[in-house]
């Protein structure tokens, strides 16, 4: 949900904060790029585990309760930033008095980037061994195995799932 000083966020230019997911794999493989905080969102409330509030959430999962608890996390005049795809005509519920704090949402699609400037650099550091995709990707799949990705990332199962075609 949040992050807080991991290696790959910081390699991305990502700013402080916490994670949190259901899955332990999921907070294993954060572990391993470098996360430093990290919060079972299954055995603990987020919310209640993240002492300080923060400046910027990231909510990835595109789930309601998510969103909740990332804008619940927010410090005043911090920002939510909502990446996660929610289901289509999905309404929210927020509690409108951090609005008085200055707190804001906003929406994000594939990054808010402007392809033809940032893959290329995205690519670049890749290359350079800065930007770690490769231990992200849960499985690599042909168009026989995509039903059964949706379902796994549904599911919460695996980081990416990866459509190869032969």
């Amino acid at each position: 949900m949040l992050r807080r000083s991991s290696r790959h966020s910081s390699r991305t230019g990502a700013h402080a904060g916490v994670r949190s997911w259901l899955v332990e794999v999921l907070l294993e493989l954060a572990r391993r790029l470098g996360a430093t905080d990290l919060v079972h969102a299954g055995e603990r409330d987020p919310v209640a585990a993240i002492r300080e509030r923060v400046d910027h959430a990231f909510e990835v999962l595109g789930r309601e309760q998510t969103v909740q608890q990332a804008w619940r996390c927010l410090d005043i005049g911090g920002e939510l930033v909502v990446v996660g795809l929610l289901p289509h005509r999905a309404s929210l519920t927020l509690d409108a008095d951090p609005f008085v704090n200055e707190q804001r949402i906003r929406g994000c699609y594939f990054g808010s980037a402007i392809t033809n400037r940032d893959v290329p650099a995205l690519v670049q550091r890749y290359l350079a061994g800065e930007l770690l995709l490769d231990e992200i990707i849960s499985s690599r799949i042909g168009l026989d195995g995509l039903d059964s990705a949706f379902d796994r990332l549904r599911a919460g199962e695996g980081a990416r799932h990866v459509l190869v075609f032969d």
